[in-house]
C-alpha cells in the first residue's frame, strides 16, 4: 500500500536565497523490519539516498515543468528530476521519515 506525504526542498537562488518548493510524494509503506533493513544498509554504506528513494517513491503530484505543465512520474523522470536538484534526494528522505515519526515541519 501507499500514501501521500508533503515533501518541501529550499531551490538555491541567486543572492543567498532560496525559494521553498512543496509537492506531494507518494510513499511506500513498508514494513518495520524492511525499514530495519534499509537502515543498516545505510549505516553501512551498501545503499545510498538514491537508491533509499528507489524503494521508497512510488510517484509524485505537484510538480510543474518551466512551462507550467505537470511533469509526470516516471521511473526516467525521477532520475532527472533528481540529477537536476542537487539535494532533492535528502528532502524526499527526510520526508519519508517525518511521516513514520508523525512530524510536519513548517517552514
Amino acid at each position: 500500500t501507499s500514501y501521500t506525504w508533503p515533501v518541501k526542498y529550499n531551490l538555491p537562488k541567486d543572492g543567498g536565497k532560496y525559494e521553498k518548493v512543496e509537492f506531494m510524494g507518494e510513499f511506500r509503506r513498508l514494513s518495520q523490519s524492511r525499514l530495519d533493513e534499509l537502515m543498516r544498509l545505510a549505516r553501512d554504506g551498501q545503499i545510498e539516498d538514491s537508491g533509499f528513494v528507489d524503494e521508497i517513491l512510488l510517484g509524485w503530484s505537484g510538480i510543474k515543468t518551466g512551462t507550467g505543465e505537470e511533469f509526470e512520474y516516471s521511473g526516467a523522470n525521477q532520475r532527472i528530476l533528481l540529477d537536476l536538484f542537487p539535494g532533492l534526494r535528502g528532502a524526499i528522505v527526510l520526508a519519508y521519515q517525518e511521516s513514520l515519526m508523525g512530524v510536519l515541519r513548517k517552514n
